[in-house]
Protein backbone atom coordinates (compact mmCIF):
# COMPACT_ATOMS: atom_id res chain seq x y z
CA UNK A 1 0.00 0.00 0.00
CA UNK A 2 1.03 3.35 -0.88
CA UNK A 3 2.05 5.53 1.78
CA UNK A 4 0.18 9.19 1.07
CA UNK A 5 3.40 11.04 2.55
CA UNK A 6 5.66 9.49 0.26
CA UNK A 7 3.57 9.99 -3.04
CA UNK A 8 5.75 11.62 -5.56
CA UNK A 9 5.06 14.76 -7.58
CA UNK A 10 4.93 12.40 -10.80
CA UNK A 11 1.67 10.41 -9.21
CA UNK A 12 0.02 12.89 -7.59
CA UNK A 13 -0.94 14.62 -11.18
CA UNK A 14 -1.73 11.32 -12.77
CA UNK A 15 -4.46 10.59 -9.72
CA UNK A 16 -5.87 14.14 -9.73
CA UNK A 17 -7.63 13.71 -13.35
CA UNK A 18 -8.97 9.99 -12.36
CA UNK A 19 -10.51 11.84 -8.97
CA UNK A 20 -12.14 14.89 -10.62
CA UNK A 21 -13.32 12.59 -13.57
CA UNK A 22 -15.25 10.19 -10.82
CA UNK A 23 -16.99 13.25 -9.44
CA UNK A 24 -17.92 14.71 -12.11
CA UNK A 25 -19.50 11.33 -13.28
CA UNK A 26 -21.29 10.66 -10.21
CA UNK A 27 -22.72 14.63 -10.34
CA UNK A 28 -24.39 13.71 -13.68
CA UNK A 29 -25.54 10.12 -12.40
CA UNK A 30 -27.38 11.91 -9.76
CA UNK A 31 -28.64 14.77 -12.34
CA UNK A 32 -29.68 12.02 -14.47
CA UNK A 33 -31.70 10.47 -11.79
CA UNK A 34 -33.45 13.89 -10.38
CA UNK A 35 -34.56 14.63 -13.92
CA UNK A 36 -36.08 11.21 -14.27
CA UNK A 37 -37.69 11.56 -11.23
CA UNK A 38 -38.86 14.95 -12.06
CA UNK A 39 -40.29 14.19 -15.17
CA UNK A 40 -42.31 10.74 -13.47
CA UNK A 41 -44.02 12.38 -10.94
CA UNK A 42 -44.55 15.88 -13.72
CA UNK A 43 -45.94 13.46 -16.08
CA UNK A 44 -48.69 11.59 -13.94
CA UNK A 45 -49.24 15.09 -11.95
CA UNK A 46 -49.83 16.45 -15.51
CA UNK A 47 -52.26 12.49 -15.69
CA UNK A 48 -54.44 14.14 -12.77
CA UNK A 49 -54.51 17.31 -13.96
CA UNK A 50 -55.82 16.09 -17.12
CA UNK A 51 -58.61 13.92 -15.64
CA UNK A 52 -59.52 17.18 -13.51
CA UNK A 53 -60.13 19.71 -15.76
CA UNK A 54 -62.18 17.17 -17.72
CA UNK A 55 -64.64 16.78 -14.79
CA UNK A 56 -64.55 20.52 -14.40
CA UNK A 57 -65.21 20.88 -18.44
CA UNK A 58 -68.22 18.70 -17.46
CA UNK A 59 -69.64 20.54 -14.49
CA UNK A 60 -69.59 23.80 -15.95
CA UNK A 61 -71.34 22.35 -19.14
CA UNK A 62 -73.87 21.21 -16.33
CA UNK A 63 -74.22 24.44 -15.18
CA UNK A 64 -75.28 25.87 -18.81
CA UNK A 65 -78.15 23.52 -19.59
CA UNK A 66 -75.68 20.27 -21.00
CA UNK A 67 -75.31 17.49 -19.19
CA UNK A 68 -72.20 15.23 -20.20
CA UNK A 69 -71.85 11.67 -20.17
CA UNK A 70 -68.22 9.53 -20.45
CA UNK A 71 -68.62 5.85 -20.02
CA UNK A 72 -64.71 5.70 -19.36
CA UNK A 73 -62.18 7.68 -19.34
CA UNK A 74 -58.50 6.70 -19.49
CA UNK A 75 -55.11 8.07 -19.44
CA UNK A 76 -52.34 6.83 -20.28
CA UNK A 77 -48.97 6.65 -22.72
CA UNK A 78 -46.50 6.89 -19.70
CA UNK A 79 -43.30 7.46 -20.17
CA UNK A 80 -44.24 9.18 -23.73
CA UNK A 81 -47.00 11.26 -24.70
CA UNK A 82 -50.19 10.93 -23.25
CA UNK A 83 -52.73 9.49 -24.50
CA UNK A 84 -56.13 10.41 -23.57
CA UNK A 85 -59.31 8.43 -24.19
CA UNK A 86 -63.19 8.54 -23.76
CA UNK A 87 -65.67 6.04 -24.62
CA UNK A 88 -69.17 6.72 -25.60
CA UNK A 89 -69.66 10.35 -25.03
CA UNK A 90 -72.95 11.70 -24.69
CA UNK A 91 -74.09 15.52 -24.79
CA UNK A 92 -77.88 16.44 -24.14
CA UNK A 93 -79.11 20.05 -24.34
CA UNK A 94 -82.67 19.81 -23.44
CA UNK A 95 -82.92 23.11 -23.94
CA UNK A 96 -81.54 23.59 -26.96
CA UNK A 97 -83.50 20.55 -28.09
CA UNK A 98 -80.01 18.49 -29.40
CA UNK A 99 -78.54 15.33 -28.30
CA UNK A 100 -75.08 14.25 -29.73
CA UNK A 101 -73.27 10.83 -29.04
CA UNK A 102 -69.86 9.83 -30.25
CA UNK A 103 -68.69 6.21 -29.42
CA UNK A 104 -65.17 7.18 -28.86
CA UNK A 105 -63.25 10.19 -28.92
CA UNK A 106 -59.19 10.38 -28.44
CA UNK A 107 -56.54 12.55 -28.08
CA UNK A 108 -52.53 13.12 -27.60
CA UNK A 109 -50.75 15.56 -26.28
CA UNK A 110 -46.98 16.25 -25.26
CA UNK A 111 -45.98 16.22 -21.59
CA UNK A 112 -43.71 19.08 -23.04
CA UNK A 113 -45.66 21.21 -24.79
CA UNK A 114 -48.96 20.87 -23.33
CA UNK A 115 -50.59 23.66 -24.81
CA UNK A 116 -51.00 21.41 -28.10
CA UNK A 117 -53.64 18.81 -27.82
CA UNK A 118 -54.65 16.37 -31.10
CA UNK A 119 -57.27 14.16 -31.92
CA UNK A 120 -59.59 12.39 -33.51
CA UNK A 121 -63.32 10.69 -33.33
CA UNK A 122 -63.74 7.31 -33.84
CA UNK A 123 -67.01 5.40 -35.09
CA UNK A 124 -70.08 7.04 -36.47
CA UNK A 125 -71.57 9.99 -34.58
CA UNK A 126 -75.07 10.22 -34.17
CA UNK A 127 -77.40 13.70 -33.57
CA UNK A 128 -80.11 14.65 -32.66
CA UNK A 129 -82.25 17.45 -33.26
CA UNK A 130 -86.02 18.44 -32.12
CA UNK A 131 -87.96 20.45 -34.57
CA UNK A 132 -91.44 20.83 -32.67
CA UNK A 133 -93.00 17.46 -31.58
CA UNK A 134 -90.65 15.45 -34.25
CA UNK A 135 -87.19 14.47 -33.40
CA UNK A 136 -84.72 14.29 -36.38
CA UNK A 137 -81.71 12.08 -35.92
CA UNK A 138 -78.42 12.32 -38.40
CA UNK A 139 -75.99 9.83 -38.66
CA UNK A 140 -72.57 11.54 -39.23
CA UNK A 141 -69.38 9.69 -40.72
CA UNK A 142 -66.25 10.38 -42.17
CA UNK A 143 -62.99 8.14 -43.68
CA UNK A 144 -61.00 10.67 -42.04
CA UNK A 145 -61.38 13.47 -39.17
CA UNK A 146 -58.46 14.97 -37.30
CA UNK A 147 -59.08 17.94 -34.29
CA UNK A 148 -56.52 19.87 -32.56
CA UNK A 149 -56.76 22.56 -30.15
CA UNK A 150 -54.08 25.15 -29.34
CA UNK A 151 -54.15 27.01 -26.52
CA UNK A 152 -51.03 29.09 -27.02
CA UNK A 153 -53.21 30.95 -29.59
CA UNK A 154 -56.31 31.81 -27.51
CA UNK A 155 -57.62 28.28 -27.52
CA UNK A 156 -57.79 28.02 -31.84
CA UNK A 157 -59.62 24.83 -32.57
CA UNK A 158 -58.70 23.31 -36.00
CA UNK A 159 -61.47 20.51 -37.78
CA UNK A 160 -60.43 18.64 -40.42
CA UNK A 161 -62.69 16.03 -42.29
CA UNK A 162 -62.44 13.88 -45.12
CA UNK A 163 -65.58 12.37 -47.17
CA UNK A 164 -68.04 13.13 -44.95
CA UNK A 165 -71.39 11.61 -45.60
CA UNK A 166 -74.83 12.46 -43.14
CA UNK A 167 -77.73 10.62 -43.37
CA UNK A 168 -80.94 11.46 -41.54
CA UNK A 169 -84.17 9.28 -40.51
CA UNK A 170 -86.50 11.68 -42.98
CA UNK A 171 -85.14 9.79 -46.01
CA UNK A 172 -84.21 12.57 -48.03
CA UNK A 173 -80.88 11.19 -48.81
CA UNK A 174 -77.01 11.49 -48.26
CA UNK A 175 -75.41 14.55 -47.45
CA UNK A 176 -71.53 13.97 -48.91
CA UNK A 177 -68.69 16.16 -48.53
CA UNK A 178 -65.14 14.99 -49.86
CA UNK A 179 -63.18 17.70 -47.46
CA UNK A 180 -63.88 20.07 -44.76
CA UNK A 181 -61.72 22.32 -43.07
CA UNK A 182 -62.62 24.64 -40.39
CA UNK A 183 -60.73 26.93 -37.69
CA UNK A 184 -62.77 28.39 -35.07
CA UNK A 185 -60.86 31.25 -32.86
CA UNK A 186 -61.82 32.55 -29.96
CA UNK A 187 -61.30 36.14 -28.83
CA UNK A 188 -62.40 38.89 -26.66
CA UNK A 189 -63.89 42.67 -27.09
CA UNK A 190 -64.60 43.68 -29.68
CA UNK A 191 -63.84 40.46 -31.78
CA UNK A 192 -65.13 37.93 -29.66
CA UNK A 193 -64.48 34.91 -32.45
CA UNK A 194 -64.08 33.88 -35.45
CA UNK A 195 -64.59 30.79 -38.44
CA UNK A 196 -62.42 30.13 -41.45
CA UNK A 197 -64.23 27.30 -43.17
CA UNK A 198 -63.40 25.81 -46.58
CA UNK A 199 -65.48 23.17 -47.80
CA UNK A 200 -64.72 21.57 -51.50
CA UNK A 201 -67.18 19.34 -53.33
CA UNK A 202 -70.86 19.28 -51.40
CA UNK A 203 -73.38 16.34 -52.85
CA UNK A 204 -76.75 17.88 -52.20
CA UNK A 205 -79.42 14.66 -50.81
CA UNK A 206 -81.26 13.98 -53.99
CA UNK A 207 -84.67 15.18 -51.96
CA UNK A 208 -82.85 18.35 -50.87
CA UNK A 209 -81.44 19.67 -54.31
CA UNK A 210 -81.23 23.29 -55.05
CA UNK A 211 -81.99 24.79 -58.41
CA UNK A 212 -78.46 25.23 -58.94
CA UNK A 213 -77.84 21.88 -59.04
CA UNK A 214 -76.66 18.67 -56.84
CA UNK A 215 -73.37 19.98 -56.68
CA UNK A 216 -71.44 23.28 -54.63
CA UNK A 217 -67.80 22.79 -55.73
CA UNK A 218 -66.31 24.91 -53.08
CA UNK A 219 -67.55 27.49 -50.22
CA UNK A 220 -65.13 29.72 -48.53
CA UNK A 221 -65.71 32.23 -45.31
CA UNK A 222 -63.74 34.16 -42.68
CA UNK A 223 -66.17 35.09 -40.34
CA UNK A 224 -65.53 37.76 -37.53
CA UNK A 225 -68.17 37.53 -34.24
CA UNK A 226 -68.82 41.58 -33.36
CA UNK A 227 -70.40 43.62 -30.71
CA UNK A 228 -71.25 40.79 -27.98
CA UNK A 229 -70.44 37.31 -27.08
CA UNK A 230 -71.86 34.42 -28.87
CA UNK A 231 -75.06 32.59 -27.82
CA UNK A 232 -74.68 29.70 -25.32
CA UNK A 233 -77.80 28.01 -27.64
CA UNK A 234 -79.30 29.14 -30.85
CA UNK A 235 -82.37 29.48 -29.20
CA UNK A 236 -84.97 32.10 -29.70
CA UNK A 237 -84.37 34.18 -25.82
CA UNK A 238 -80.76 33.75 -26.42
CA UNK A 239 -80.30 35.10 -29.80
CA UNK A 240 -82.44 38.37 -28.97
CA UNK A 241 -80.18 39.22 -25.99
CA UNK A 242 -77.30 38.67 -28.35
CA UNK A 243 -78.69 40.54 -30.87
CA UNK A 244 -80.18 43.23 -28.07
CA UNK A 245 -76.06 43.84 -27.86
CA UNK A 246 -75.81 44.59 -30.99
CA UNK A 247 -74.17 41.40 -31.96
CA UNK A 248 -73.31 41.13 -35.82
CA UNK A 249 -71.30 38.41 -38.42
CA UNK A 250 -69.01 39.99 -40.20
CA UNK A 251 -67.89 38.56 -43.26
CA UNK A 252 -64.61 39.53 -44.08
CA UNK A 253 -64.37 37.26 -47.13
CA UNK A 254 -67.25 34.73 -48.81
CA UNK A 255 -66.47 32.79 -52.05
CA UNK A 256 -69.45 30.21 -53.11
CA UNK A 257 -69.12 28.26 -56.28
CA UNK A 258 -72.50 26.50 -56.84
CA UNK A 259 -72.87 24.71 -60.47
CA UNK A 260 -72.88 27.56 -62.78
CA UNK A 261 -73.00 30.45 -60.46
CA UNK A 262 -70.03 31.83 -58.50
CA UNK A 263 -69.86 34.68 -55.98
CA UNK A 264 -67.08 36.59 -54.38
CA UNK A 265 -67.90 39.09 -52.04
CA UNK A 266 -67.78 40.41 -48.26
CA UNK A 267 -70.14 41.60 -45.96
CA UNK A 268 -72.67 42.12 -42.45
CA UNK A 269 -75.31 39.72 -41.39
CA UNK A 270 -77.42 40.48 -38.31
CA UNK A 271 -80.60 39.51 -36.74
CA UNK A 272 -84.21 41.97 -36.81
CA UNK A 273 -86.42 42.02 -34.25
CA UNK A 274 -88.38 38.89 -35.35
CA UNK A 275 -84.81 37.03 -35.74
CA UNK A 276 -84.84 36.54 -39.23
CA UNK A 277 -81.67 37.33 -40.54
CA UNK A 278 -80.54 40.81 -42.46
CA UNK A 279 -77.50 41.28 -44.82
CA UNK A 280 -75.90 43.73 -46.82
CA UNK A 281 -73.28 42.21 -49.26
CA UNK A 282 -70.93 43.85 -51.93
CA UNK A 283 -70.09 40.82 -54.43
CA UNK A 284 -68.57 39.57 -57.72
CA UNK A 285 -71.17 37.28 -59.13
CA UNK A 286 -70.79 35.22 -62.48
CA UNK A 287 -73.32 33.01 -64.21
CA UNK A 288 -75.85 35.17 -62.76
CA UNK A 289 -78.02 34.65 -66.00
CA UNK A 290 -78.28 30.71 -65.89
CA UNK A 291 -78.81 30.59 -62.38
CA UNK A 292 -81.62 33.61 -62.96
CA UNK A 293 -82.92 31.35 -65.43
CA UNK A 294 -82.88 28.07 -63.14
CA UNK A 295 -84.63 30.35 -60.20
CA UNK A 296 -87.44 30.98 -62.62
CA UNK A 297 -87.65 27.57 -63.81
CA UNK A 298 -88.16 26.15 -59.84
CA UNK A 299 -90.68 28.94 -59.66
CA UNK A 300 -88.56 30.70 -56.36
CA UNK A 301 -88.48 33.87 -58.69
CA UNK A 302 -91.39 35.53 -61.23
CA UNK A 303 -90.64 35.52 -64.38
CA UNK A 304 -91.42 39.51 -64.72
CA UNK A 305 -88.66 39.73 -62.20
CA UNK A 306 -86.27 37.46 -63.02
CA UNK A 307 -86.74 39.25 -66.67
CA UNK A 308 -86.00 42.52 -65.42
CA UNK A 309 -83.33 41.49 -63.51
CA UNK A 310 -81.37 39.43 -66.32
CA UNK A 311 -82.05 42.58 -68.59
CA UNK A 312 -80.57 45.57 -66.09
CA UNK A 313 -78.28 42.60 -64.98
CA UNK A 314 -77.09 41.86 -68.48
CA UNK A 315 -75.94 45.64 -69.24
CA UNK A 316 -74.03 46.33 -66.43
CA UNK A 317 -71.58 43.05 -66.69
CA UNK A 318 -68.61 43.19 -67.99
CA UNK A 319 -66.05 40.19 -69.59
CA UNK A 320 -62.61 40.42 -67.26
CA UNK A 321 -59.75 41.88 -68.98
CA UNK A 322 -58.22 38.00 -69.07
CA UNK A 323 -61.46 37.03 -70.67
CA UNK A 324 -63.71 34.46 -69.21
CA UNK A 325 -67.79 34.71 -68.37
CA UNK A 326 -69.33 38.01 -67.70
CA UNK A 327 -69.20 39.17 -64.08
CA UNK A 328 -71.05 42.16 -62.35
CA UNK A 329 -69.95 43.87 -58.89
CA UNK A 330 -73.65 44.42 -57.27
CA UNK A 331 -74.82 44.88 -53.93
CA UNK A 332 -76.56 41.80 -52.16
CA UNK A 333 -79.14 42.21 -49.26
CA UNK A 334 -81.35 40.50 -47.27
CA UNK A 335 -84.32 42.21 -45.30
CA UNK A 336 -87.94 42.04 -44.51
CA UNK A 337 -86.99 38.13 -45.90
CA UNK A 338 -86.58 39.62 -49.13
CA UNK A 339 -83.72 39.01 -51.46
CA UNK A 340 -82.81 41.61 -53.89
CA UNK A 341 -79.33 42.36 -56.12
CA UNK A 342 -79.19 46.35 -56.11
CA UNK A 343 -82.63 47.92 -56.41
CA UNK A 344 -83.90 44.67 -57.44
CA UNK A 345 -86.24 42.73 -55.39
CA UNK A 346 -85.92 39.23 -56.47
CA UNK A 347 -87.57 36.65 -54.11
CA UNK A 348 -88.72 35.84 -50.79
CA UNK A 349 -86.50 33.94 -48.36
CA UNK A 350 -88.17 31.48 -46.15
CA UNK A 351 -88.63 32.23 -42.42
CA UNK A 352 -86.08 30.30 -39.52
CA UNK A 353 -88.01 28.99 -37.34
CA UNK A 354 -85.37 28.78 -33.83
Amino acid sequence: MTDPNNITPDEMILERPFTSSRRRWKTLGVAIIMAIVIYVVWWFWLAGTVREQINVWINNNRMDGRDIQIARLDVDGFPGWLDIQAEDVQIVDTAAGWRLRVPGITATMAPWKIDEIDGNFTGPMNLAVAKGPALNTYIIETTSNTWAVDRDQGGRVRLDLEDVAVTSNDDKGVLKVADLKAVLIRGSVPIYGGLNLKVRDITLPEQAQSPFGSNVKNIEAHLELIGGAPPGNLTAPELTQWANRGGTVEVRSLRIIHGTLGLDGDGTMALDGRLQPVCAFSARVTGYDAALNQLIQAGLVRSSDGNIAKMILGALGKVPAGGGPKQIDVPISVQDQRLSIGPIPLMRVPAILW
